[in-house]
């Protein structure tokens, strides 16, 4: 029995984390409207335009410019944030809080969101 217990733990947290939505606003723009390829190419957070968007997982992403569009076209699991954008602290306790794109990292080449600087 302990030995289930134990194996629920472990695999429930990622399995939760795997089939998130994506955080996004009530009009369906993807974490807020942020580029995501810009926090791997200019290592900051940069709001994205509308003429430059794509549609990915029921969201729409807004990129500060066509290039950057292309990358996340192209492979949109490479620039995606984790967790669907949700704050990765809270989704390590099977949690879904909203990530906040202005406070960040980059981890393993991913981009993990966090709800507050704590």
């Amino acid at each position: 029995m302990l030995f289930l217990i134990s194996l629920v733990i472990m695999v429930f947290p990622s399995s939760y984390a795997d089939s998130a939505e994506i955080n996004k606003t009530m009009f369906g723009i993807a974490i807020d409207g942020y580029d995501t390829a810009a926090f791997f190419s200019l290592h900051n957070a940069i709001v994205g335009k509308k003429n430059f968007l794509f549609h990915w997982k029921g969201a729409t992403w807004y990129f500060a410019n066509a290039q950057n569009r292309d990358k996340f076209a192209e492979f949109p699991e490479k620039f995606a944030p984790q967790y669907g954008g949700h704050c990765a602290d809270f989704m390590s306790q099977a949690t879904k809080i909203k990530g906040n794109p202005k406070i960040w990292q980059l981890y393993n080449s991913k981009l993990h969101l966090f709800n507050s600087e704590k």
